[in-house]
């Protein structure tokens, strides 16, 4: 039997095809507008997806239209490309991967900067993992803290020196992250996880620092 198709599976299609005319007719429905936080089967709200293709018109046509921009995936995990699956995905997590300029928008926009997904994963983390140095400087501009540890107790800057990114390493140290606190299992300071991973480049710069 077919599946019918709602006008919530029709905003959707019209996200992925850019098709911005469509998604402006959709928005007038009720139905839609009351329904525009929720995620579909796969998780993604309509801002998800559209912050998910990279589509910054769309995504503040749908803000505007009364999208939050702080909704989630919810108990569903999706992928954030380059980091992995997780739940409680917001866009913001998600416009990570795009780069400062995403960022920036949706936090222009009344996105929450210090959301927390699955694993106690901050933005900071998710961009530390991902290796986008230049959403740390947004971040900071923001005042975010940066320093806040996940569920394992590492905090963005140990998960930028474990995933091998010494840039982010850098800025995060240039924001304020702390080179004196203990963090993870093994409760090693940055300087002292650096030497353990072999990232020299972070180990000269933390040592310049002294």
């Amino acid at each position: 039997m077919t599946k019918q198709t709602t006008p919530q599976d029709q905003l959707q299609e019209a996200i992925h095809h850019h098709d911005v005319m469509a998604i402006n007719d959709l928005l007038a429905i009720e139905s839609v507008i009351n329904t525009i936080n929720l995620p579909d089967e796969d998780g993604f709200t309509p801002l998800l997806r559209a912050t998910q293709l990279n589509h910054h018109d769309i995504m503040k046509q749908l803000i505007t239209a009364g999208a939050s921009p702080d909704a989630s995936s919810g108990n569903a995990r999706i992928t954030i490309t380059g980091v992995g699956r997780g739940r409680q995905v917001a866009p913001i997590h998600l416009a990570v991967t795009f780069g400062r300029h995403a960022v920036a928008l949706l936090i222009d926009k009344g996105a929450n900067p210090s959301l927390v997904m699955q694993h106690g994963w901050t933005v900071a983390h998710v961009a530390a993992r991902f290796g986008a140095f230049d959403v740390h400087s947004v971040l900071a501009d923001n005042g975010v803290d940066i320093d806040v540890p996940d569920d394992d107790d590492e905090t963005p800057l140990h998960r930028a020196i474990m995933a091998g990114y010494p840039t982010c390493a850098e800025v995060l140290i240039k924001a304020g992250a702390s080179l004196a606190d203990r963090h993870g299992r093994k409760r090693r300071t940055a300087l002292e996880l650096a030497k353990k991973k072999g990232r020299t480049g972070v180990v000269r710069y933390i040592q310049s620092m002294a």
